[in-house]
């Protein structure tokens, strides 16, 4: 009988250099399964959550043990498609270890198969989809990596002659995995390469239930997708005063995240989540139906007990809080899977949670709760749900039930005057910083991503910002210490506006600056005015803000604080193509030049003009044996290919903007004519009824106010 030793996430403390070998048999905790007996037994995987700049032990045995084997390379797939290979670390019987450092980005990455060399020196290639194996785990940036301070807590489990699993008998994380080491073949000296990372602080996912895109309840004129974005704003508020914890806000804004209608954007919020390395995902909302009172769902005890005591435990903390706001205390919940089969189940085979929330969270590796604070049809709830001033109460009983959970004390980074604090780009949220002081990174390439700024000690004065997000544009205001931007994401700020409020705002000046990607500082801002760049998708990396008395100078210079690249007038530009007989499509040519040819007797056939930086043209041609044919417009064709007919005419004329700042002269060259006169603006230019095929055409773009060629003389015949 052969132990597996599982370790939560969780309970994980400092297992340095610990492998521990997963059997492709035994589904606990991670998606392995095991492949045909004719050549792979098992593949472990290290760790389930790894840093950017970690190490991830990989390990595959094999089921032959007198196997040779000569070389071996693991082939992986990260989230976006990328993939790669690694190289055998070190090969000890039929067991070879594979260590991957350094992870190319966030997300999950995929084991897809293994190719070694035979005892004959020919390489075999195992694709790990075709014996139906999957291993699997998840990046995040290192400092959303975190090991507790406890003892690690470590459960040996088995499977027994009827198949079922049971708990074995090894009593310490020590003799446990020396045991399953010894079966795997690995030697210690192998195992202790492995690499966990540390972090000092916990993260909080918060998911502000329903958006725009999916409304959740409503009554009493209360609509739920409005109340749970409005608590998670204050709970994040509160929230973020206490040292040693991260707040990740998963919807900042009443539009869905990600512009779904479907249940993508559910199931992507708790992936979000977990992309951020988050502990918790809280996932916020209202109740209606009948009844009256909160109450919170957590994940029941299948699959990871470990995450079920947790939610518990949480859940609990928080009911306290909201059961002190008046409140019944519904109690903390679990409902499980009503699906039968697989589709309700985990993937040990125990019964499912009910909620998806519980369900994806418990998979991913973290813990999911609802909470459900009041209902909207209940006259008592929907009452207290009408006050601006007990929503914020919700908001801070939610963090503080959060912070009394994880030992959380607030701390005191407040500055007089100006306090500003930046999540930045692979580092997260950094240091409040003060007036005049550098917010963010310069020469390390790191976009911010979220800013907060509130004023302390200026009586009368707030202050209010907006930020302009890369594939998301202008958010709306937010205010004093709320966060503009986004987290978890990987979507940087490229602008941003500030305004001083409040009875005593016009005594001062806010001035600022942004220091751009591929541009650097530009120039200060003032007073609500754009800081930054639009349309060029350069990121903010860093930003100084200075409040100076009203009428004061500027810290610098104010003249570039800005680029729009959509208020730019783009270049106007002129082209045209022929298709000549004998010789087809022609390469374009710009304004003035010909297009055809002069003295070959090749008539044009079709003719395409396409006018860029500015909208408004259209042509048309006299087609020999056809006749005026219809106008086209920008860049489409005039004329026939394929049926040897020539252009004996051509006609068109600039519309809308075009015509109102450019004029269009022409002229073409004509068999037995040669050139004929230059005409403008809807004048025929060729001939018709004298079978003169056209052999070249010019076109000019002239400014309005500009001299063109001269119009004088002949430019159409027509008999």
């Amino acid at each position: 009988m052969r132990s597996v030793v599982i370790i939560g996430r969780k309970s994980i403390e400092r297992m340095l250099g610990l492998l521990c070998i997963i059997a492709a048999t035994l589904i606990f905790g991670m998606s392995v399964k095991a492949a045909g007996p004719e050549e792979v037994a098992y593949v472990y995987l290290d760790e389930d959550v790894v840093g950017t700049s970690g190490v991830q032990n990989i390990v595959v045995g094999f089921q032959k043990e007198e196997m040779v084997i000569g070389g071996a390379r693991l082939f992986y797939q990260t989230e976006s498609g990328t993939e790669g290979i690694v190289e055998a670390a070190q090969i000890l019987n039929n067991t070879v270890l594979f260590q991957k450092e350094g992870m190319e980005e966030i997300g999950t990455y995929q084991i897809t198969g293994i190719a070694y060399l035979d005892g004959a020196g020919a390489e075999q290639m195992i694709l790990f989809a075709e014996k139906g194996i999957t291993a699997s785990f998840q990046v995040v940036q290192d400092e959303a990596l975190f090991v507790p301070e406890s003892g690690a807590q470590v459960e040996t489990y088995s499977m027994n002659e009827e198949k079922q699993m049971v708990q074995a008998g090894a009593e310490t994380a020590e003799a446990a995995i020396s045991e399953t080491l010894g079966e795997a073949g690995v030697t210690e000296a192998a195992a202790r390469n492995a690499r966990s990372g540390e972090r000092r602080e916990v993260i909080v996912a918060i998911g502000a239930g329903h958006d725009a895109n999916h409304p959740g309840a409503s009554a009493n004129g209360l609509r739920e997708e409005v109340l749970t974005l409005k608590v998670a704003r204050y709970c994040q508020q509160e929230l973020s005063q206490y040292r040693g914890v991260r707040v990740v806000m998963i919807r900042e804004s009443e539009s869905c995240p990600y512009n779904s209608t479907s249940s993508y954007c559910l199931n992507q919020r708790v992936k979000d989540a977990k992309n951020a390395g988050a502990d918790l995902y809280v996932d916020l909302h209202f109740n209606s139906g009948g009844g009256t009172g909160a109450e919170i769902y957590y994940p029941n005890k299948n699959y990871r007990p470990d995450l079920s005591e947790e939610g518990l435990s949480v859940s609990n903390k928080i009911l306290e809080q909201l059961s002190a706001l008046g409140l019944t205390n519904r109690g903390a919940k679990i409902k499980d899977s009503t699906l039968a089969g697989p589709s309700g189940q985990y993937p040990d085979g125990s019964k499912a949670d009910y909620f998806t929330t519980n369900v994806l969270a418990k998979e991913l590796g973290l813990t999911g709760i609802i909470v459900e604070h009041a209902f909207l049809d209940h006259g008592y709830d929907a009452a207290k749900l009408q006050d601006e001033n007990f929503l914020r109460q919700l908001g801070i009983a939610d963090a503080t039930g959060i912070a009394q959970k994880y030992g959380l004390v607030k701390g005191n980074e407040t500055k007089q005057g100006l306090n500003l604090k930046a999540h930045v780009q692979e580092l997260g949220w950094q240091s409040t910083v003060g007036d005049g002081e550098l917010c963010g990174t310069t020469g390390r390439a790191l976009g911010l991503e979220a800013l907060q700024m509130s004023i302390a000690g200026m009586e009368g004065v707030g202050i209010e910002y907006s930020a302009h997000v890369r594939d998301i544009g202008w958010q709306g205001t937010v205010r004093d210490g709320e966060t503009a931007g986004t987290t978890g994401r990987n979507l940087q700020i490229e602008a941003l506006k500030i305004k001083l409020t409040g009875s005593n705002a016009t005594k001062y000046n806010i001035y600022y600056r942004g220091h751009a990607s591929n541009i650097g500082w530009l120039d200060w801002a003032k007073d609500g005015q754009a800081a930054g760049t639009q349309g060029y998708a350069y990121q903010l990396e860093a930003v100084e803000v200075r409040i100076v008395p009203a009428g004061s100078a500027a810290p610098g210079a104010t003249n570039r604080p800005f680029l729009d690249k959509t208020q730019e007038q783009p270049a106007v530009t002129l082209s045209y193509q022929a298709h000549v007989s004998e010789i087809g499509w022609q390469n374009a040519v710009g304004s003035g030049v010909t297009a055809g040819t002069v003295g070959r007797a090749l008539p044009i056939e079709a003719l395409k003009v396409n006018l860029s930086g500015i909208s408004g043209i259209q042509y048309r041609a006299h087609v020999s044996e056809i006749g005026w044919q219809s106008n086209v417009t920008n860049g489409k064709m005039s004329g026939t290919t394929g049926r040897a007919l020539p252009m004996e005419a051509l006609e068109m004329k600039l519309t809308g903007n075009a015509a109102a700042k450019y004029d269009i002269y022409y002229r073409t060259h004509c068999r037995d004519f040669g050139w004929l006169a230059w005409t403008k603006n809807g004048g025929k230019s060729g001939s018709a009824g004298y079978a003169k095929s056209i052999e070249a055409v010019e076109i000019q773009l002239i400014p309005k106010g500009q001299a063109g060629p001269s119009t004088s003389g002949t430019a159409f015949k027509e008999r």
